[in-house]
């Protein structure tokens, strides 16, 4: 049916089988619509105008099926019309031709055989459809304040939670820093005082089981622009505090005591960072999350898992805190080769936030530094497990007082400044340049240099192309331990233990 014979007129074969045909498609919802399926339809509507199988003057547009992608036009042959196997004329329009191209190509080759300029527009508007579908998706860019809602934007709230866990004995730790309104819970002074005298925040919430409200009486005296409150859990508090929040920082849970890996805090941490997601789910979606909470490995998946769930996650605002594995990297080297200011190196760490997972990277060193081989071991090892040191020394008792440096450079990137980098566990799927770091590791999750704007995590670095060997050893075994502590994650948020 795909051609009249020269004895049956196209109208009459019409109305023959306008009712029944193969390419017919009826829908008993609004009130019985029907669209067609012929290929030589170019708008899919079922009318004698558009039918293809009867118009010897039909046109198809189809999306080529191999990788080239661009579009095929399909003509009729009118000399052959019993013979289906050669009636059609295929002319390939590959996907490296232009769109300026593609369009010129279509309209020459219809125009030259006589179509409708109504047809050969359907068939243009139909192929840029194709080519349009074909393109790389982009996430749409948020919009950018200007004037007044700019300079809001500018300052930051932060809100603290300090005091005990509840039903715990063991003071915990988590943050949140938003721009213009954030939120930190800490269970220590030093972060909270940082955060109330950082000229970046001007508000700064505490939230926490007990005590926050005394916390913020307190720290309402320093003579610095936040503006702070304190909240407790009565009330709504939580969802109070992190009400429309632009950065939330978390360092919630238990700390390490002597002798306990970042593993046994799991089942406590874990529970406690899902709950706090899921309320920051509800009440500030497009809030930037920053998890220090142990292990970063497994609770920032955890976090992911329930943002999914939630249908608010952008891997953009997600981050785990590691600074403080480049922190104690330069400044353990620093004291080996006599360096006066740490701060003077930049030695990228790269992976996970536990022991074998972190992987210093003393060869991309800037500027470079010579590591003697007697004390590159020990050197990786302090690196690597430098929290116990401070675990051991506080016995027990923990810290988020380093996390300040990253909040303030996620403030500064949401700003506007440029050249902001620092290594981040993120989703490296979501983020520009993850998704081949993503492939070489096989790991969806890590940590690596991460460029810093304003909408978040804006592009990741790639230091896997250029690793020592023993960089490489380092990095199989930290992929390994990485898998596991991913998978826990993934699996808590899916079926968390019952209470």
């Amino acid at each position: 049916m795909s051609h009249h014979s020269s004895q049956v007129s196209a109208d009459l074969i019409w109305e023959i089988s306008r009712s029944q045909n193969a390419f017919l498609v009826k829908r008993a919802q609004s009130g019985g619509v029907r669209f067609s399926r012929d290929p030589f339809n170019l708008v899919n509507i079922h009318s004698r105008k558009h039918a293809g199988f009867v118009n010897d003057k039909a046109v198809g547009v189809e999306e080529n099926k191999d990788k080239s992608k661009g579009v095929t036009l399909i003509t009729k042959k009118v000399k052959h019309p019993q013979r289906p196997a050669s009636h059609v004329h295929k002319v390939t329009i590959g996907g490296n031709k232009s769109t300026r191209k593609t369009f010129k190509t279509i309209a020459s080759n219809t125009a030259k055989s006589g179509y409708r300029p109504d047809i050969r527009a359907e068939a243009v508007a139909r192929a840029s459809a194709i080519r349009k579908s074909q393109q790389p998706k982009k996430d749409a860019p948020e919009a950018k304040l200007r004037g007044a809602k700019a300079k809001k934007a500018a300052d930051a709230v932060v809100v603290i939670m300090a005091g005990k866990a509840l039903a715990l004995s063991d003071e915990y730790e988590a943050q949140t820093i938003r721009s213009p309104k954030s939120q930190t819970w800490d269970s220590k002074p030093p972060l909270s005082l940082l955060l109330k005298t950082s000229p970046l925040i001007s508000e700064l919430a505490l939230y926490d089981v007990v005590n926050t409200p005394g916390v913020a009486a307190d720290l309402s005296h320093i003579s610095s622009p936040a503006k702070i409150t304190g909240y407790l859990p009565k009330d709504d508090g939580a969802k109070l505090a992190f009400k429309d929040a632009d950065i939330i920082v978390i360092p919630a849970g238990i700390p390490r005591k002597p002798g306990m890996t970042r593993d046994d805090l799991f089942n406590i941490n874990a529970g406690i960072v899902k709950g706090l997601i899921e309320v920051i789910a509800d009440v500030a979606p497009k809030a930037y999350i920053l998890i220090i909470s142990n292990p970063v490995n497994s609770t920032v998946p955890i976090a992911a898992e329930v943002l999914k769930a939630k249908g608010v996650f952008n891997p953009k605002r997600l981050f785990g805190v590691t600074t403080l594995d480049v922190v104690r990297a330069e400044t353990f080297v620093a004291e080996i080769i006599g360096t006066k200011n740490p701060q003077d190196l930049n030695i990228p760490v790269i992976g996970g936030h536990s022991g074998e997972t972190i992987v210093p990277l003393f060869s991309q060193a800037k500027p470079s530094v010579t590591i003697p081989a007697d004390k590159l071991a020990d050197l990786v090892k302090r690196v690597q497990f430098g929290g116990d040191e401070v675990v051991k020394a506080k016995d027990g008792a923990g810290s988020a007082t380093l996390s300040m440096a990253f909040a303030e450079a996620v403030l500064k990137g949401l700003s506007g400044e440029k050249g902001i980098v620092t290594p981040t566990f993120v989703y490296l799927p979501g983020i520009s340049g993850g998704e081949v770091i993503a492939k070489e590791t096989g790991l969806d999750f890590f940590s690596v240099p991460v460029e810093l704007g304003t909408t978040g995590a804006e592009k990741a670095q790639n230091p896997l192309t250029n690793l020592d060997d023993n960089e490489k050893t380092l990095l199989k075994a930290a992929v390994e331990g990485l898998k596991g502590n991913i998978a826990k994650g993934v699996s808590f948020a899916h079926n968390p233990p019952q209470k």
